[in-house]
């Protein structure tokens, strides 16, 4: 899978105390969009082998198939909250 240089998102979840982020990179010439969560940082109980790790990005925690000027950091963030709520870390 090939990302797009020119596009990336950050997400963060700073409710309650927390202080979590992930990365979210568009595929190139695709209106996809993968989530990077680098649990190495954060050392959270994620069950790990159901996500792929990808060296230099950490692990892959969602695809998404989102067109490029519908990603808000709203959007993103959303996404993020729904993983840690599908993990129970939140």
């Amino acid at each position: 899978m090939l990302f797009d240089d020119r596009y990336h998102m950050h997400a963060g979840y700073y409710k309650d105390g927390h202080d979590l982020e992930a990365v979210l990179f568009k595929v190139k010439n695709k209106d996809m969009w993968c989530m990077f969560f680098q649990n190495d940082l954060y050392q959270l109980n994620i069950t790990e082998q159901s996500y792929p790790s990808v060296q230099n990005f950490g692990l892959l925690v969602g695809i998404y198939t989102i067109n490029t000027n519908d990603l808000t950091e709203e959007k993103a963030t959303e996404l993020l909250e729904a993983f840690l709520k599908e993990q129970k870390l939140i």
